[in-house]
């Protein structure tokens, strides 16, 4: 464990690997209604991520898993849920999270951030010069940008949700949370979709998608799955 603040909500980092040695790193971040109460729900979410990943790396390709419940998330049922002010104050922790994980990993380090539900909302916040990889946003109410390349980021960028996910009924509030209504005729990363479900990245030219959720490493190029296009 990293770093342990049981104030409050509670805060924690914890690391699931060999993070000094690892090629490849996931970085989970949260969505609302996390914290210490429920924390033994989101690490047993990193811990089956962790094994999986090890199970699936190619031969010599070591991974790690970081937990990371940096801020105070908000309620489900709460009005902060509904503005991006807990994303704007979480950002920058992120932002230094992913910088100490540079100093410490090995250099060449794949690191890629999955970001769920309003944690997608933090990464967005932090994306512009963040030093990663992918950016994976999972069952995200959306991010604020109207397309990838708004991140401002190197990464690629991925978004997927479920098909039963109730964050497809969530209403598009005035809080640049989501920046499109949901009946949008051109689709991009913060509008809904009515392509097939299948799992792809989100650029200026496609939507977020539905089933299945990414593979744990976003596709590489040359592989049979879809790629980003810039």
């Amino acid at each position: 464990m990293l770093y342990f603040d049981g104030r409050g909500a509670g805060l924690v980092t914890e690391v699931l690997g060999d993070l000094a040695h690892a090629d490849r790193v996931a970085v989970l971040v949260p969505g609302s209604d996390t914290g210490i109460d429920t924390y033994g729900r989101f690490r047993a979410t990193a811990v089956a991520l962790h094994q999986r990943l090890t199970r699936e790396a190619p031969a010599g390709v070591r991974t790690a898993v970081v937990a990371w419940l940096g801020y105070e998330t908000p309620g489900t049922l709460s009005p902060s849920v509904a503005t991006t002010g807990r994303a704007e104050e979480a950002a920058p922790e992120l932002r230094a999270l992913v910088e100490d994980l540079r100093s410490v990993a090995a250099p060449r380090a794949r690191v890629s951030l999955l970001c769920h539900s309003y944690g997608s909302v933090v990464c967005a916040r932090a994306a512009a010069g963040l030093d990663v990889d992918d950016l994976v946003f999972l069952g995200s109410p959306g991010t604020g940008a109207d397309t990838a390349a708004d991140l401002r980021t190197r990464a690629r960028v991925w978004a997927a949700r479920g098909a039963g996910d109730w964050v497809e009924h969530v209403p598009h509030l005035d809080a640049r949370a989501c920046s499109a209504p949901p009946s949008a005729s051109a689709p991009t990363p913060c509008r809904r979709s009515t392509a097939p479900a299948s799992s792809r990245p989100a650029t200026a030219d496609t939507a977020t998608t539905s089933t299945p959720a990414p593979s744990p490493w976003p596709t590489s190029p040359g592989s049979s799955s879809a790629t980003p296009r810039r």
